[in-house]
């Protein structure tokens, strides 16, 4: 009975390679996980209006700090994209944080020419960040998922290769136990981390020298199926 089904077993990916597309072949292994990028969208920033205005029903408006400029040289070739100059201190401030009191979240945005620091940062007493995910001098992407050290943890991942002149989606999505990494749609990294979530409001800061388009917040970890069809939409 048991060599039945194993030969069945055989059969079917036979039937499924000739078939079936690699793509489509992924997606029946991937456990037939749903796509709806709306659900779980706690914020969405498109800039194509020069403000930093939440484009969901949650008005989770950001503020736009040092008067960045927009430019229209975006993702797609429409809307505005935001320019943010390090040396003039600019940056975004949202004054809201939506992942307050849950542990599985994501964020993804559109990044190109940037520098050292900051993607996403919640702050936390006395400035010392409860969430951070940054770019450091290093070449790494990094990340810190509570005030102390111990919740520190860089992907193995060269990021210097990113600095070539194009726009770049990344995506960075929080499990439980597991912090993933996606560039242009695709895993590139991934790393265990200690579970945390955040009990208080803070502020969330996006501070690097970098133009910068499309930061979706989640209040859920979104699937790979879902980061690519983000990718499809915006590029």
């Amino acid at each position: 009975m048991k060599q039945v089904k194993f030969f069945e077993k055989v059969m079917l990916l036979m039937v499924l390679a000739f078939a079936t597309s690699c793509d489509e072949i992924d997606d029946i292994f991937d456990g037939g996980n749903d796509v709806n990028i709306e659900s779980g969208l706690m914020a969405y920033y498109t800039f194509d209006n020069g403000t930093a205005e939440d484009m969901t029903d949650n008005g989770l408006d950001g503020t736009l700090m040092n008067s960045p400029s927009f430019v229209s040289e975006t993702v797609n070739g429409s809307g505005k994209a935001v320019f943010f100059n390090g040396q003039k201190e600019q940056y975004m401030s949202i004054p809201y944080n939506p992942f307050e009191n849950i542990g599985n979240y994501a964020a993804t945005m559109w990044v190109k020419d940037f520098g050292y620091g900051s993607f996403l940062m919640i702050e936390g007493n006395s400035y010392r960040p409860r969430f951070q995910f940054y770019y450091d001098e290093d070449g790494f992407f990094k990340f810190r998922l509570n005030p102390y050290d111990s919740g520190m943890g860089t992907f193995t991942y060269d990021a210097k290769s990113l600095i070539d002149g194009n726009w770049h989606m990344i995506a960075i999505i929080r499990k439980e136990g597991l912090c993933e990494l996606y560039v242009d749609g695709s895993l590139v990294a991934s790393e265990e981390v200690n579970y945390h979530d955040y009990s208080e409001e803070h502020s969330i800061l996006i501070d690097n020298h970098m133009k910068f388009d499309n930061l979706r917040l989640y209040n859920r970890a979104i699937n790979a199926k879902e980061v690519k069809e983000i990718y499809n939409k915006e590029k």
